[in-house]
């Protein structure tokens, strides 16, 4: 991940320099737009072009859908993974590690939202499937009385939930790429 956000950011730098005939000027010797582009594609281009066409993919999804995330939705889900940190500081800490940047995970967050409104119509989950992996994993024995039965109930539902969503989310991709028209221009 942090190897596509250093695409990104020489990327953005190439935009950058766009306006002129040269990205860079080492010691009286330039470096062609061209070589710079090459250069990017090399490192990680096609990766960065791939996600942002799946961005765009299921942006359109969502607009035909007629699916929004709310603001509100959007601030629950980043509280809470915020919440789940001791300290803004192990957040930002995270965010590095994992090759993010607020701004990178934002947008993340969002989109895992709309794909979850997406995805979530095309999925279910039985009240037997519930109880079955409640008897499985919760024993009387092993409650800490932190949660109560329905409590834990409503965190199963939401974990097969998850886990079906995230089993349809590639064939989900690949089927918005094959009816979408793509064209990549400049690729040599």
């Amino acid at each position: 991940m942090l190897f596509i956000v250093l695409v990104v950011v020489l990327f953005m730098v190439y935009r950058q320099a766009a306006s002129g005939k040269s990205a860079a000027v080492v010691n009286g010797v330039e470096i062609s737009q061209a070589a710079f582009e090459q250069a990017l594609m090399d490192y990680g281009g096609n990766a960065v072009l791939d996600k942002l066409i799946l961005e765009q993919l299921i942006a359109q999804a969502a607009e035909k859908a007629e699916v929004i995330v709310t603001e509100q939705e959007f601030m629950d889900k980043w509280n809470q993974m915020k919440g789940e940190f001791a300290s803004g500081e192990e957040f930002q800490e995270s965010l590095a590690r994992d090759g993010y940047t607020e701004q990178s995970l934002r947008s993340e967050v969002r989109n895992q939202l709309l794909i979850r409104k997406l995805l979530e119509p095309r999925v279910k989950v039985s009240e037997q499937e519930i109880q079955a992996e409640y008897e499985h994993h919760v024993h009387p024995v092993d409650e800490s009385g932190e949660l109560t039965k329905e409590e834990h109930l409503a965190e199963i539902r939401e974990m097969l939930l998850t886990e079906q969503i995230v089993n349809l989310t590639g064939p989900w991709f690949e089927e918005l790429r094959s009816r979408a028209q793509i064209v990549i221009l400049g690729k040599k």
